[in-house]
């Protein structure tokens, strides 16, 4: 089963907890951030770390879930974080995680990340759209 898989051996191993920390760094210096840029920079930082994390065979699919769960400031960020196709990548791997019946997978998580990333993807559809549009 694809959820069982386990993070790969040795310097990959490596690599997905450098990127893990990598991400929570970034996070909590963003929150304590004395300026917006500095803020925005950070955020770009884990942003990255995230979508990095979220490749497949990057680390296993039952910890998706956990890390766009603490990829939420991202998502509700004042200015978005994250573009619409790369927030289309956070969907698509949302549902590649808990399938079509997520049942008890990380339920409170699950719900808090599939609003945010929902809202988000609203958000930046509209930028997009409007960016055209003029």
């Amino acid at each position: 089963d694809e959820n069982l898989q386990e993070p790969p051996r040795g310097g990959d191993a490596l690599a997905f907890l450098r990127q893990l920390r990598q991400m929570q760094n970034a996070l909590r210096e963003a929150a304590a951030a004395p300026s917006a840029p500095e803020a925005a920079k950070l955020h770009s930082v884990a942003k990255m770390a995230t979508l990095g994390l979220l490749q497949p065979g990057v680390c296993p699919k039952r910890l998706w879930v956990p890390i766009m769960f603490h990829a939420i400031p991202l998502l509700e960020a004042a200015t978005p974080a994250f573009s619409s196709s790369e927030t289309g990548f956070l969907l698509e791997q949302l549902y590649r995680a808990v399938g079509p019946n997520p049942g008890g997978v990380h339920s409170m998580q699950l719900q808090a990340v599939q609003l945010a990333v929902m809202r988000n993807f609203a958000r930046t559809s509209l930028v997009d759209f409007g960016a055209t549009a003029l």
